[in-house]
């Protein structure tokens, strides 16, 4: 498991970095399956887009050409409908937030060869490479 650690700015940085442990810490003790839990700094996303101020739809658009080009003879990425309270349907949508999630995936591709592809994701964006990852727990 990995998760993105708050920024470590402003007056409660010190308490959303609380509060974001002890839910993974209350995660990692309920399901045993998972053997290490990671986390990533904030700053690993410039790693990966290679600069600053970048736009969140680059995120959207890069895990977009992973999964249409560089893993579509590995992967089928299903992205669900979600529903609203009131029953009304939306169709399953990439946004920003899944996308960073999915660059997470990658860098875990990248760091354990998951099904052999670290080689062909390293090749596409050198940032992938970057060990920026922390191991917070592990059993």
């Amino acid at each position: 498991m990995i998760s993105e650690i708050p920024p470590p700015v402003g007056n409660f940085s010190a308490g959303l970095y609380a509060l974001d442990y002890t839910i993974l810490n209350n995660i990692f003790e309920r399901y045993t399956t998972i053997t290490d839990l990671y986390i990533l700094s904030p700053s690993f996303l410039t790693k990966v887009h290679g600069r600053r101020g970048y736009k969140k739809s680059e995120s959207t658009a890069l895990v977009k050409y992973f999964i249409e080009d560089v893993l579509s003879d590995s992967f089928n990425v299903h992205i669900p409908d979600s529903i609203s309270p009131k029953g009304r349907v939306s169709k399953g949508r990439l946004n920003n937030d899944k996308a960073e999630s999915f660059i997470f995936l990658l860098r875990m591709i990248t760091k354990l060869d998951i099904n052999g592809l670290a080689s062909r994701v390293k090749s596409e964006v050198i940032g992938l490479s970057h060990e920026g990852e922390k191991l917070l727990r592990s059993r």
